[in-house]
């Protein structure tokens, strides 16, 4: 009877060969590195003929259970994802913003050095002192060029070390060096500081005073800026720079005296 005679063995064979074709094509998926569970880190090995590798993102392993197949996309998925990257990835970020906003911070704090080297690229004076000046002044200024006012503020770096008797010699030696250019020449007092010390504090009155006379006897202009700068928001941090209001005021000062100057 065909019931009682042996089945076929097409659907055993078929299973065999789907099987065979199933571990033929995955059989170039080999283990990649990866971190277990503890962090420990397990360098990539490759699978024997007929093997892949199976296990998930913290056990690797060769099979051929197509059932536990972790493909290679799928182990690069485990190492994107996987905590400890996830941590280095928010390190780097968290790290990026911390150097972006100490740059930005720091061109725009009066105290640090970038933005000191910024305002001193801007202005080639900026830091410099009296004898400075009088060896930068023909550089300048050329013997053919007609200059019929000339404004100077120079002296508060001497006040930082300098003595009184150092300081009125470079504005001497300034003064005679000035005088070749035969212009109107006026000479700015010294603005007040904040936190420097009493000595300097002392020293910037002592040389504002003799300035005054000085300019008088030479026939140079004095203009005091009295106790404008010393009102609460006009220096900076550092005590020693102007702030935004400072300089806006000092610009404004120094411009009414061009203007009444030359008029």
């Amino acid at each position: 009877m065909a019931n009682g005679g042996p089945r076929p063995a097409w659907p055993l064979l078929a299973m065999l060969l789907f099987s065979l074709t199933a571990s033929l094509g995955l059989a170039d998926e080999d283990c990649l590195w990866y971190l277990d569970k503890n962090g420990s880190w397990h360098p990539g090995f490759d699978c024997n003929f007929f093997t892949f590798c199976c296990g998930n993102c913290y056990q690797r392993y060769c099979c051929i259970d197509p059932l536990k197949l972790i493909t290679e996309r799928q182990q690069k998925h485990c190492l994107a994802f996987s905590p400890k990257t996830i941590a280095g990835i928010a390190s780097a970020v968290v790290l990026f913003v911390a150097i972006v906003a100490t740059i930005i911070c720091c061109f725009m704090c009066s105290c640090c050095y970038l933005y000191q080297r910024r305002q001193h690229m801007r202005t080639p004076f900026q830091g410099a002192r009296i004898h400075d000046v009088t060896e930068r002044l023909p550089r300048l200024i050329k013997p053919s060029d007609r200059y019929p006012f000339l404004l100077l503020h120079v002296g508060t770096n001497d006040t930082a070390k300098n003595d009184l008797e150092r300081i009125t010699a470079d504005y001497v030696a300034l003064g005679r060096r000035i005088k070749e250019f035969e212009a109107q020449v006026v000479f700015s007092s010294i603005l007040p500081v904040q936190g420097k010390g009493r000595g300097r504090d002392r020293r910037i009155v002592e040389v504002n005073e003799w300035l005054r006379r000085w300019c008088r006897r030479e026939g140079f202009g004095f203009f005091d800026h009295g106790m404008v700068f010393q009102e609460e928001g006009v220096l900076g941090r550092d005590g020693l720079h102007l702030t935004k209001r400072g300089k806006s005021i000092f610009a404004s000062r120094l411009a009414n005296l061009v203007r009444r100057a030359l008029n």
